[in-house]
């Protein structure tokens, strides 16, 4: 269980998580947060741990001079579908995936979404964006920090320590 945000400001894209992993009875905490970069890439993550794990070290195909969405749909996705390969249902994953300065919410078993606010992702995903939709104005690092602390409050998935970043 998990929750993970990324929210698109004026000043570049703001990517918080919690930092807990669970696995059945088993809890443990994260000393990093829950998104990471890998070339153009800046990640946000839930679920499989190997395919999470792939995807952060892996030799990801990077967006050569297209189209952002182009490369979500015809790159991405097929990357991380075979990265899913022979999982089954435990192999699913969600990403928040920020590329070319846009915002994309990936389920590379069924879609993708892009956005141009607030996304979340994970089992406090709802509590979180609850949170940040009642925010009136620019939403900042320590807003983010705010919803995942209300996250944390109702989603016995979610805990801290908490980790912020804006990406530009």
């Amino acid at each position: 269980m998990t929750t993970v945000i990324a929210v698109k400001t004026r000043n570049g894209i703001i990517f918080g998580s919690d930092s807990q992993v669970t696995a059945g009875l088993r809890k443990a905490t994260l000393a990093e947060g829950k998104f990471f970069s890998n070339g153009a890439l800046t990640v946000g993550s839930a679920g499989a741990v190997s395919v999470i794990q792939k995807f952060q070290h892996g030799d990801v195909p990077q967006p050569e001079g297209e189209d952002a969405a182009q490369y979500v749909a015809r790159t991405l996705i097929p990357y991380l579908q075979n990265l899913e390969a022979g999982l089954g249902a435990e192999g699913y994953s969600s990403f928040l995936v920020a590329v070319g300065g846009r915002l994309f919410e990936v389920h590379p078993q069924e879609c993708y979404l892009e956005t141009t606010g607030a996304q979340a992702i994970g089992s406090g995903a709802n509590y979180a964006l609850g949170y940040l939709r009642s925010i009136n104005g620019n939403i900042t690092e320590r807003d983010v920090t705010a919803a995942l602390k209300a996250a944390a409050a109702v989603d016995a998935g979610t805990s801290g320590p908490f980790h912020v970043r804006t990406v530009k």
